[in-house]
C-alpha cells in the first residue's frame, strides 16, 4: 500500500513564527544573513540565510518537476493576484457561498483549474487521489494539481506531491526528491508533512517514532 492514510485532508492550523520568518525571506529576496530568528519553543538561534538558501534550490527543484507535469497542457494555472499568508499558503479550500457539499467537486475543480487557486488545486487533487464526491480517482492528474499547489509554495501541497513523488504514485518516481520535500514541509511545522515523514518512519520500521509523529501530526492539525 503506497501511504495512503497520508493523502486524506486535514484543516487549518496553528501558526509558526520561525517557518514565517524563514519562508517570507524566501519568497521576497530578503538578506537575512544579517539577523536571526530565536524560536519560543526551543529558544535556540536559526541562521535563516543558510535555511533560506536551501529552501530556495529545493523550491526550484519543485518547480522545475511541476513546469515539466505540466508543459503538454500549457501554462501551469496559477492565481492571477497571488495572496501570501505570512509568506506561506496551506489548508484545504473553503465552499462558496451558496455551494453544497454535494457540488464541492465541481466548486474546487473550477477554483483549481480556471482561477489558479492553490488551496483548491489540493482540495481537488484530494478527491481525484481518493474518489471521494462523485469523482473518479485519477492518481496523474491528482499529482499534477499538487504540483501546481506546490508551484505556489502551498505547504500541504509540497507534502502530498513530496509523498507522491517518493512512491511514483500520478508520477515517475523519485524517491530522493519526495523524501526531501517531505523533510522541509515537516521541518516548517506543517501537519501534512509530519504525517508523511511518520510514514516514512513506519516503512522503515520506526514504529515508535511513526508513532510520535502521528501524534504531533494529529495535535496540530
Amino acid at each position: 500500500m503506497k501511504d495512503l492514510a497520508t493523502m486524506l485532508p486535514i484543516r487549518k492550523r496553528k501558526g509558526n513564527f520561525r517557518r514565517n520568518v524563514i519562508f517570507s525571506t524566501l519568497l521576497i529576496g530578503i538578506d537575512a544573513s544579517f539577523f536571526t530568528v530565536s524560536t519560543p519553543s526551543s529558544h535556540h538561534t536559526v541562521n535563516t540565510h543558510l535555511l533560506a538558501s536551501k529552501e530556495d534550490l529545493l523550491i526550484k527543484e519543485i518547480k522545475m518537476v511541476a513546469q515539466e507535469l505540466w508543459k503538454e497542457d500549457g501554462d501551469i494555472p496559477l492565481l492571477r493576484s497571488p495572496t501570501m499568508e505570512s509568506g506561506i499558503i496551506e489548508g484545504e479550500a473553503q465552499l462558496g457561498n451558496g455551494i453544497t457539499f454535494m457540488r464541492r467537486s465541481a466548486y474546487f475543480r473550477k477554483e483549481a483549474l480556471v482561477n489558479g487557486c492553490p488551496k483548491a488545486q489540493h482540495s481537488y487533487g484530494l478527491l481525484l487521489w481518493s474518489g471521494f464526491g462523485s469523482v473518479p480517482r485519477d492518481a496523474e492528474t491528482s499529482a499534477k494539481l499538487h504540483a501546481a499547489a506546490a508551484y505556489q509554495n502551498h505547504l500541504d501541497g509540497m507534502a502530498v506531491f513530496g509523498g507522491c513523488l517518493r512512491t511514483g504514485t500520478g508520477v515517475k518516481q523519485n524517491a530522493d526528491l519526495g523524501e526531501r520535500i517531505i523533510e522541509y514541509c515537516a521541518s516548517m511545522g506543517n501537519p501534512t508533512g509530519i504525517n508523511k515523514k511518520a510514514a516514512i518512519l513506519e516503512s522503515n520500521g520506526d514504529y515508535a517514532g511513526a508513532v510520535k509523529l502521528y501524534e504531533e501530526s494529529y495535535q496540530s492539525g
